[in-house]
């Protein structure tokens, strides 16, 4: 059946005046939960995943990747059937969090250093969330135990490897491209890719708590109507971080480590436009997210058969509040690396090998 000529004209018409509708009759509502959502963003997204990203992006510009990728983690590409560039994606997804695996990966395959198909695996199990932000905000925070955060991590990460190990069955020996003649291991400049690596970052960091600031804005009207449980779920699958503070007295643990790995809808606009550049498709991309929630739950669970904790799980509706984080170790850690490589690196035409 053919489509009306001006059909998405007139779609976006509609939406258009009944999002001025919809704000105009909440800006109460709207003000208070975008205040919310500036203030999630500056007490713990910012302070949590910006070292990440800086990091991150600079492995992919300087041809680190490359690198770390060939002499520490040859063992683990061969088990799961990726190359070097991307086990450390994968790597660094478990450690940064949400956005940094696509983000990586998009990257490597716009500078040709990982192929198209590569880059559609690694979108099915390289989005995790990170450990500072499951432990230092979601166990201490939110459960007051940081046990919790750590099942919640573990049970996201064995879930990821899981898929990556169930997909590389599927992988075709087609795929597979000679690099006798590639130039391995070349460092670019540090001190460029150090500086692009910033701008980029700071640049990701604006695009992700935009979605954060937008989501809670919506959430804050939504709550404002209903009140009640299934209210709560919904908004744990639209935004995780106020939603699990919702659902932590509702939802038994593991099924709070599903919607964790999940990661709500909000995440998955924020990585959406680095998803597509591989060329995954839409349904496959989510049917990964779901069964990514299904083994983290089944794998929470089991954990917490042989390690039972105790958390605090009493939870009503209010706005979010939530304690700044100066020190983050794996954060740390890694930007010491990356400063002493730096300072190891000076000059810029060297060839490592």
């Amino acid at each position: 059946m053919k489509k009306p000529k001006y059909l998405k004209e007139a779609a976006a018409v509609v939406l258009t005046v009944t999002a001025c509708v919809f704000i105009f009759l909440n800006s109460n509502e709207i003000s208070q939960g975008v205040s919310n959502g500036l203030s999630l963003c500056a007490a713990s997204v910012i302070p949590s995943m910006f070292p990440f990203l800086v990091v991150s992006d600079f492995i992919a510009k300087s041809g680190i990747s490359k690198l770390a990728g060939s002499i520490i983690l040859k063992p683990l590409g061969k088990v799961l059937r990726i190359s070097d560039n991307g086990c450390t994606v994968f790597i660094m997804s478990l450690l940064g969090g949400y956005p940094i695996g696509p983000k990586m990966t998009s990257e490597l395959v716009e500078s040709g250093k990982i192929e198209l198909k590569e880059a559609q695996r690694l979108n099915l199990f390289c989005i995790n969330p990170s450990p500072g932000f499951l432990i230092t905000m979601l166990g201490a925070v939110f459960f007051k135990s940081k046990a919790l955060g750590v099942i919640f991590y573990v049970s996201c990460a064995l879930a990821s490897f899981v898929i990556a190990f169930a997909s590389s069955f599927f992988k075709r020996s087609s795929e597979q491209k000679s690099t006798k003649n590639e130039r391995l291991y070349f460092i670019n400049s540090p001190v460029d890719s150090l500086v692009k690596s910033v701008s980029s970052a700071a640049m990701s960091m604006l695009f992700i708590c935009a979605w954060v600031v937008v989501f809670n804005a919506v959430i804050s009207v939504f709550l404002y109507y209903f009140q009640n449980n299934a209210a709560y779920v919904l908004c744990s699958l639209l935004e995780i971080t106020n939603g699990i503070n919702l659902v932590k007295g509702i939802l038994s643990f593991p099924l709070c480590a599903s919607l964790i790995a999940f990661g709500g809808v909000s995440v998955h606009f924020q990585i959406l436009s680095a998803v597509r550049k591989s060329g995954l498709k839409l349904h496959m991309f989510l049917i990964s997210r779901v069964i990514h929630a299904f083994i983290s739950g089944v794998f929470c669970r089991l954990v917490l058969i042989v390690f039972p904790v105790k958390a605090d799980v009493f939870s009503n509706y209010s706005a979010l509040t939530v304690n700044s984080f100066s020190v983050s170790f794996a954060a740390s850690a890694t930007l010491i690396a990356m400063c002493i490589l730096f300072i190891l690196e000076v000059d810029t035409n060297k060839k490592v090998c």
